[in-house]
């Protein structure tokens, strides 16, 4: 390709959207010399040898500036994962009122008879023994999480 016709070519193309590897480009300006072009896009600066003009410039698709293209790399980018991360159910908190009234109850029983005592503290075994089923399941949920957090940003990698 000629200079001059490099720069008919050129001049077409300026201003104009276009899909070249995928990517949009504008290109907004260019410079033609003897034996090359430069060429000013959105995305990267291309130096052209007259010689690979036809082949290089033959790799610029036109875009419909009404729906642009975005590539499927550059949307994954752009937007939030589609999946939405589940939060596990913990099993304790239903059981917070009963475990409250079990409390109050020890207590008033131990106010109104000190031989409940016994008893009593057999119940806050028990009651002690939930607490830490209830810590096990939060620390449980808490690596629930993480994992899910984990997938989803290994999802994003491929």
């Amino acid at each position: 390709m000629t200079k001059m016709q490099m720069e008919s070519k050129l001049a077409v193309m300026a201003g104009k959207l276009y899909l070249y590897k995928g990517k949009e480009h504008r290109v907004l300006r260019y410079q033609c010399e003897t034996t090359f072009s430069k060429i000013v896009t959105s995305r990267e600066d291309l130096v052209i040898h007259h010689d690979e003009a036809d082949e290089i410039l033959g790799g610029f698709l036109p875009v419909d500036e009404d729906t642009p293209f975005v590539s499927a790399r550059q949307e994954k980018e752009e937007t939030l994962p589609a999946q939405v991360m589940q939060i596990p159910e913990l099993s304790f908190k239903s059981n917070v009122p009963a475990l409250s009234n079990i409390i109050m109850s020890n207590i008033e029983k131990l106010k109104a008879d000190p031989a409940y005592i016994g008893q009593a503290n057999a119940i806050n075994d028990q009651l002690k023994t939930l607490i830490d089923l209830g810590r096990t399941e939060v620390e449980m949920a808490k690596m629930q999480l993480a994992l899910g957090k984990m997938n989803l940003q290994n999802k994003d990698l491929y």
